[in-house]
Parts: C-alpha cells; sequence; structure tokens
C-alpha cells in the first residue's frame, strides 16, 4: 500500500512537471521569478539614472516588453528558452529584433547615431530551478571614428571650411556585432553599408578634425 503511495506521487510530480511545460493546467505554480543582470562588456551605461528597454521573446515569437535600470530586473517566466535583447534608448537609431539600424536622411546619408549600448542573449528557464539569473552581455553599439586633414601651402588663408563624405560604413548589423563582437572578431560585417557626411575644425597647427 505505501509503495503503491509513493509511485502515485512521483507519478503525479512528473505529471505536474509536463503540464508545466505544455501550459493546459493551472500554472501558478510552474511560473519562475528570474533575474535578467546587464554585464556591461568594456562599456559602461550612457546615464546611470537611464531605463533600458527589455525584449523577452519566446519560442513561439510571444515577447513581453519590460524596462530595466542598468543593473537588471525582475520578470516572471514559464519554463522554455527564450531569447532577451536590450539597448539604450538611442537618437537616430532604431532596433528591430536584432538588427540595429541607423537613420538616414532625404539623400540617403546617415545621421549621427547617439554613443550607446545593447546586447542579446539566448537562456532557458528551467522548471525545477526556483531562482535564475539571465546574464544580457551589454556591448557597445557605436564608436568613434577622427579623421584629421593637414593642408601645406600659400592658399592656407583662403579655405572657409573643409567638408567631406566617408564611404563603407555600417548603416545597419546585428546587435551581437557591437564591441566587442560576440564572437570575438576585429571586424564585423554589416547588414547594409552607406556614407555619412563629415564636418571638419581647424586649429592653430593647419590642421582640420
Amino acid at each position: 500500500m505505501k509503495k503503491n503511495k509513493i509511485i502515485g506521487l512521483l507519478a503525479f510530480s512528473v505529471f505536474g512537471l509536463l503540464s508545466c511545460v505544455k501550459g493546459d493546467f493551472d500554472i501558478s505554480d510552474c511560473i519562475r521569478t528570474v533575474r535578467i543582470e546587464l554585464e556591461w562588456l568594456f562599456t559602461e551605461p550612457r546615464d546611470p539614472q537611464e531605463l533600458i528597454p527589455l525584449t523577452v521573446t519566446s519560442e513561439n515569437g510571444d515577447g513581453i516588453e519590460l524596462t530595466s535600470d542598468i543593473y537588471g530586473t525582475d520578470v516572471d517566466l514559464r519554463p522554455g528558452t527564450y531569447q532577451v535583447t536590450g539597448a539604450e534608448p538611442a537618437e537616430n537609431v532604431t532596433l528591430n529584433g536584432l538588427d540595429l539600424t541607423v537613420a538616414t536622411d532625404a539623400d540617403g546619408m546617415a545621421l549621427q547615431p547617439q554613443p550607446f549600448s545593447g546586447g542579446t542573449v539566448s537562456a532557458e528557464v528551467l522548471a525545477e530551478l526556483v531562482s535564475q539569473t539571465i546574464v544580457l552581455p551589454m556591448r557597445r553599439q557605436t564608436r568613434e571614428l577622427i579623421i584629421q586633414v593637414r593642408f601645406t601651402g600659400d592658399g592656407l588663408s583662403l579655405i572657409n571650411g573643409v567638408e567631406g563624405t566617408l564611404n563603407g560604413v555600417a548603416i545597419s548589423r546585428d546587435i551581437n556585432n557591437g564591441f566587442p563582437p560576440a564572437d570575438d572578431r576585429t571586424s564585423q560585417t554589416a547588414l547594409v553599408y552607406g556614407s555619412i557626411r563629415y564636418t571638419f575644425t581647424g586649429d592653430d597647427q593647419d590642421w582640420y578634425t
């Protein structure tokens, strides 16, 4: 009799775990409070008080939108595999899924993106663990490029200003290809390349930067 009770209890436990995953029954006992922790890799938040939008997407494509401070936040999730993505709000930049895109003007020239960091990670929420942490790597998504030009000759006094166009900049890129990229490459592949305008300012040494 006692043996039959133990077998019945084990069978119920297994059935309860399966119902957690399938979601056909009361799932109040299946929900797990998960901590999403932001890990800033070779970068830091632009503003220590800022709120960072996060998206938690399940295997079937359902998404949860939430916000986090620069350290992290908690979210209630059912067991399963999720993609967690987040990025600092930035001017002239949009995030669609995992694709970051810089806005362009009417001529197709890239607008100056605001410095920001972001990242994504795939993680599994396990039914057998009550307390879990998902670490979201935050990588710098923009970097500064300084160009200097020096003019020589008798006509220096006639130069009123210098403008230029830089070609081959990344207009759209996977968020994993920030700095440093997720696969430790030094050069990142862009989804779309484009151009950006530069306006140079001069100094007393005839350098324009």
